[in-house]
């Protein structure tokens, strides 16, 4: 039913993590080139079967007569590898099996797109020349149902009553928001208010470090871009722990996250010098993840940022993954940890002699590097509270709540 985890589980980025594990060596992914078919092949159906927009690309492209032959093709041939999934090598085919109906289903949506296609393009009085498919999806009726469950309270099987109910305060109340832990996530939003602060709050979220590279620049040169979070936190659960030592593995990883953190420090510092420090273009082996991953929107760091963020890595093992809670040193004191190692390493050496015009108590490569660092650990504490947090959560027995919903729901009926 929850459509919205299916849809992140079998995508693009999760197909080309499984395919750079492969190709890194590492022995839980050999032989997993089928996998990666199977989910490049149901992420490419998730978008021909949700394009809603008339300029997307590629598969998120709707029907049209320019893309319809390659379109036509492409679902043909999903349809028929879906037909030929076997329950195991010798075994009954999935179509047929007791578990058919998620595969019968897509079959029949890619039939049921193709022939809605031909009828309303061929046909001159509906006058249709393009397709849009998200508008035929269910999500648009569960989100609904999503909010009637919502309106009520603990109870989410309501009666005839309590659904008239919530429905008429639907009706007053249209804007309400949608439910983001239902079974499918809103992929359409309709703003109702179009100004906002969001320019002060962004610099308000700047860490100390880069408001005080900030203010000692000349202001007439900004460099703020405004850009949307990337998830990256799949990428950390293939960081091996408890181990000082990178491999070559987990080194791609990690300059993997150091392109993140360019990316976020990009759009807050404003120093040209210093920005243009963070990012490189040469084809580097260490950047072989970012280059199988991009699309042409992901950034490419620079190797002093990489250094960096490797050493960074390995303080944060050894004095948080090693111990047995993440009550060991906290984000200040693995930033002393980085800087007391600069004056031995010969990290951005392009900025010795920009460093030199900056006032000592303003050093720019000081500050760049502590905002390297903070960023990089924002990521990766993050992810540790995650790890930690699931960990405990496995510990704790379910409550007789969640054990006996229904039952609690239905007592007394």
């Amino acid at each position: 039913m929850n459509v919205r985890l299916a849809a992140q589980l079998f995508s693009e980025s999760v197909a080309t993590s499984i395919e750079f594990c492969s190709q890194e060596g590492l022995s839980d992914f050999q032989n997993a080139a089928a996998t990666v078919k199977f989910v490049r092949i149901f992420n490419r159906l998730f978008d021909v079967l949700t394009s809603r927009n008339l300029k997307g690309k590629s598969f998120k492209a709707p029907l049209q007569g320019q893309n319809i032959d390659d379109m036509r093709t492409f679902l043909n041939e999903a349809k028929h590898y879906i037909t030929s999934l076997r329950e195991s090598r010798n075994g009954k085919f999935m179509v047929h099996g007791n578990r058919k109906t998620g595969f019968v289903g897509f079959c029949m949506c890619i039939d049921s797109v193709l022939q809605m296609y031909d009828y309303l393009t061929t046909n001159v009085e509906f006058g249709f020349k393009f397709l849009c498919t998200f508008k035929f999806s269910q999500d648009h009726l569960e989100l609904f149902f999503s909010k009637v469950r919502r309106l009520g309270g603990c109870n989410n099987n309501p009666t005839a009553r309590q659904f008239v109910s919530a429905y008429r305060k639907l009706v007053i109340h249209g804007d309400l928001q949608d439910v983001m832990r239902g079974n499918c996530l809103p992929l359409e939003t309709v703003p109702i208010l179009t100004a906002s602060s969001s320019l002060l709050s962004h610099m308000h979220r700047c860490s100390p470090s880069v408001m005080t590279l900030n203010s000692t620049v000349n202001h007439s040169v900004l460099l703020i871009q405004m850009h949307k979070l990337q998830q990256i936190m799949i990428m950390l659960s293939f960081l091996p722990g408890h181990c000082s030592l990178l491999s070559a593995c987990s080194e791609k990883i990690v300059a993997y996250i150091a392109g993140f953190v360019v990316f976020k420090l990009k759009g807050s510092i404003q120093c040209e010098t210093c920005v243009g420090a963070l990012t490189d273009t040469a084809d580097r082996q260490v950047c072989s993840l970012i280059k199988l991953k991009t699309k042409g929107g992901l950034v490419f760091p620079s190797p002093d940022v990489v250094a960096v963020c490797l050493y960074c890595e390995k303080c944060f093992r050894q004095n948080v993954t090693m111990s047995a809670s993440l009550s060991g040193a906290s984000v200040s004191e693995i930033t002393n940890l980085v800087l007391s190692a600069y004056a031995n390493k010969q990290w951005f050496h392009s900025l010795l002699a920009h460093m030199l015009e900056c006032e000592p108590t303003a050093n720019h490569v000081i500050l760049l590097i502590k905002a390297i660092v903070q960023k990089y650990l924002q990521v990766r504490y993050f992810y540790a509270g995650k790890q930690n947090t699931s960990k405990m959560r496995q510990k704790q027995h379910k409550v007789s709540r969640q054990v006996s919903k229904k039952l609690v729901i239905f007592s007394g009926q």
